[in-house]
């Protein structure tokens, strides 16, 4: 048995009749409402995209910078160390004291 027109169908409402051209505005609706929030991750991902590819250029420029800093904090930390040793220190209080 063949299927009912869609006219006499039963889930077929005057709201989603095809118009005059025989485009249905419901159906064009809900695919627009649907390609807009495909547009929301597609943005999304192409943001994160851009992101990445642009701060490429700014770590290459950044990483030298970075060990340069790096490299004179540790340095500057090994000076303050060696001199620190190098300085007479003080007897410590259970050097000094009286064996008992």
């Amino acid at each position: 048995m063949a299927a009912p027109p869609p006219e006499s169908s039963p889930r077929s409402s005057p709201r989603s009749s095809p118009g005059p051209n025989g485009i249905d505005p419901v159906n064009v609706g809900c695919n627009v409402v649907f390609a807009l929030l495909l547009l929301i991750p597609a943005v999304g991902l192409v943001v994160a995209a851009v992101v990445a590819v642009a701060s490429v250029p700014l770590m290459v420029a950044l990483f030298p910078t970075a060990l340069t800093l790096g490299g004179i904090a540790v340095l500057v930390l090994y000076i303050r160390h060696r001199r620190e040793r190098r300085r007479p220190q003080p007897p410590r209080a259970d050097e000094t004291a009286p064996p008992t």
